[in-house]
């Protein structure tokens, strides 16, 4: 019984997490630049710090598909992804793909006001 009440904690605790992050992220929509200017930016800081090459060939093509079509969202991008790059990308896959590009963009900061 110990163990049931302690999974429905934590699975609570997950769900509370995935609602946070929603509501940050709906906010910085509201009060912040728009998501494609964010994702450009950390493009180009990735670009000027550690360059491309360090990204996956998964990463790469979001990046492609992003600065080719700066204002596109991610259902048009998910749309152009087979003419722009030679393979179908879902709008799903594309939202990981910029999910980790911030995840590596926010390391590379980090790592840069810690010197």
């Amino acid at each position: 019984m110990i163990r049931l009440m302690n999974y429905n904690v934590s699975r609570f605790e997950t769900g509370k997490s995935q609602l946070d992050q929603i509501q940050i992220k709906y906010l910085k929509s509201l009060t912040g630049k728009p998501l494609t200017e964010e994702q450009l930016e950390q493009i180009e800081y990735i670009e000027q710090v550690v360059g491309f090459e360090s990204l996956s060939v998964r990463l790469m093509e979001a990046v492609i598909l992003r600065t080719k079509n700066p204002d596109a969202t991610l259902q048009e991008l998910s749309d152009l992804s087979e003419e722009c790059i030679g393979r179908y990308i879902s709008k799903s896959g594309l939202s990981h793909c910029y999910r980790d590009l911030e995840s590596y963009y926010l390391m590379l900061k980090s790592k840069e006001t810690s010197k």
